[in-house]
């Protein structure tokens, strides 16, 4: 059986006793980081369907832009990750919720 250190027997402000995020201070980084991640994945799914228009479905490519390729895996990946990334911080939001009227 563990014992508590000499001397913080039966204090409240125990570190091991407290969260270690409230749901205010997870609210300020959340709420952020969503908006951020499903910016940048509109910007990608955006960046995605304008490489398709100017390449006209990678028909027309010009000589040396094999980087078109390059971005139509990357833009799309990078796209589906931010906005997971998103979702991810919106479902936890919800926690945070939660938590708030307990």
């Amino acid at each position: 059986m563990l014992r508590e250190p000499i001397g913080l027997a039966g204090k409240k402000n125990h570190p091991q006793s407290m969260p270690s995020f409230s749901a205010k201070v997870r609210r300020i980084v959340l709420v952020p980081a969503a908006a951020v991640l499903t910016l940048a994945s509109a910007f990608f799914v955006f960046y995605t369907v304008r490489l398709l228009v100017v390449t006209r479905g990678f028909r027309s490519i010009r000589a040396g832009g094999g980087g078109a390729y390059v971005g139509a895996v990357v833009f799309p990946l990078l796209a589906f990750l931010l906005g997971w990334g998103g979702w991810r911080c919106v479902r936890s939001l919800r926690g945070v919720k939660n938590e708030a009227k307990e």
